[in-house]
């Protein structure tokens, strides 16, 4: 899929990910849980950068698989 039709949400220690044009989910990843739900999310065309409760996590944007954390 290309990159510019994934719409990239973060919310209560995830990353969701749906296609713009229809609206269909496409992944969630659960980043941690904590009592920081906050995620802070950007993307390029091949990860997702998302940060919460004090912890980068690097995710594939096709599959929402973690790739990396620290």
């Amino acid at each position: 899929m290309e990159p510019d039709n994934i719409l990239l949400l973060g919310i209560k220690g995830a990353v969701l990910a749906f296609r713009r044009d229809t609206g269909a989910h496409l992944w969630a990843t659960e980043l941690k849980s904590s009592s920081n739900n906050f995620v802070t999310v950007t993307s390029d065309e091949f990860r997702v950068y998302a940060h919460t409760g004090g912890e980068l996590f690097c995710l594939d944007l096709q599959s929402g698989q973690k790739l990396w954390h620290d």
